[in-house]
């Protein structure tokens, strides 16, 4: 539920669209919980980092929920996303081989 809360909502980020995407790792940990279904919080994300292989690109992305009446830290999500390169429009497919 915490990756759910994590990632549901707020800014997106610049990925060339359309594309296909991969799920490659989750990292959720409970700082100062427990985390609530219908309680308000705030989402902070940054990206953390960023990779690619030559058939992939990747991003790692840090979330971190806030307690909007307190504004204390309760959790963190760290997500692994990948993208295929061949399923952007226009990629160059004979460069990847």
């Amino acid at each position: 539920m915490v990756s759910v809360l994590a990632h549901k909502s707020g800014d997106t980020w610049p990925i060339r669209e359309p594309a296909i995407g991969l799920f490659l790792d989750l990292e959720a940990r409970v700082l100062d919980g427990p985390v609530f279904q219908d309680h308000a919080y705030r989402v902070d994300r940054e990206i953390v980092g960023l990779s690619q292989s030559r058939r992939t690109e990747s991003c790692w992305m840090l979330s971190t929920l806030h307690d909007s009446e307190s504004g204390v830290a309760v959790a963190r999500v760290l997500l692994h996303s990948g993208f295929f390169k061949t399923s952007y429009p226009g990629d160059p497919a004979d460069q990847l081989r």
